[in-house]
């Protein structure tokens, strides 16, 4: 009864019924590893549903990005496949939910335990950086925890710095948490935006539309200064961005 309807790729399987997340051409399943019975993540990309060279463009360098990275602080892949239906990209399973989550449960992160937390994921974006990789969309609800530690994920949106095959431009990452160019800049910035919301649990602006946005880093110093308690964050985050 239990093999009856999974679905197979090599030696990983699934279940239909075990979706864990979606998107619009993609849905992420429970699976695992049928020789030694790990659980992992199995993203399936529907080819029917892709319309656009962009979309094309973004799973194809979501592989290209996890297939060069290697860091504790960041979601492995073990294994992707291509069909004349589906890709599959096959990743590690963290099951303590994100820290998206995690602020939304606490309110905001006691400062002690972001600098940790936040130290984790640095580890994993100096890996990034020596390996060319942008990831375009870092943000809490893509810092995934397994056993405690903290693991970017969803290169969905990542650009490889030194590519030559990247032939359409697009901006599809989270306009608050972003500049509007892309490059290493970019994620050194959505990391000071999302260290902020840790602390405090909000994001330091909101705007209903790019227009508005593109505004406020403008007055960020002077939102900051509010905030006296961020001392000595400020400085143990300055401190932890010397990338040796």
């Amino acid at each position: 009864m239990y093999n009856q309807k999974r679905i197979k790729m090599y030696i990983y399987s699934y279940r239909p019924e075990d979706l864990i997340g979606s998107g619009y051409n993609s849905q992420v399943f429970k699976g695992q590893n049928d020789v030694n019975g790990d659980i992992v993540a199995i993203k399936v990309c529907d080819h029917s549903r892709v319309q656009h060279q962009i979309e094309k463009q973004l799973f194809l360098q979501e592989i290209a990005a996890l297939q060069v990275l290697d860091s504790l602080n960041i979601v492995k892949m073990p294994f992707y496949i291509h069909n004349k239906y589906c890709t599959y990209i096959v990743t590690e399973y963290c099951n303590q939910c994100d820290l998206e989550n995690m602020i939304m449960k606490r309110g905001y992160i006691p400062e002690n335990q972001a600098i940790l937390i936040f130290y984790q994921i640095l580890t994993g974006l100096k890996d990034q950086i020596s390996k060319g990789v942008i990831h375009a969309d870092l943000k809490p609800s893509n810092i995934l925890i397994q056993k405690g530690i903290y693991k970017i994920a969803n290169y969905g949106h990542s650009r490889m710095i030194y590519s030559q095959n990247q032939q359409v431009q697009y901006n599809v990452s989270t306009t608050l948490y972003n500049q509007t160019q892309t490059s290493v800049k970019n994620d050194i910035w959505n990391l000071g935006v999302f260290f902020y919301k840790i602390l405090t649990g909000k994001l330091p602006w909101q705007a209903d539309r790019e227009q508005e946005f593109v505004k406020f880093p403008q007055k960020s110093y002077s939102i900051f200064r509010q905030h006296n308690n961020f001392i000595s964050s400020q400085r143990s985050y300055q401190q932890m961005f010397i990338i040796r």
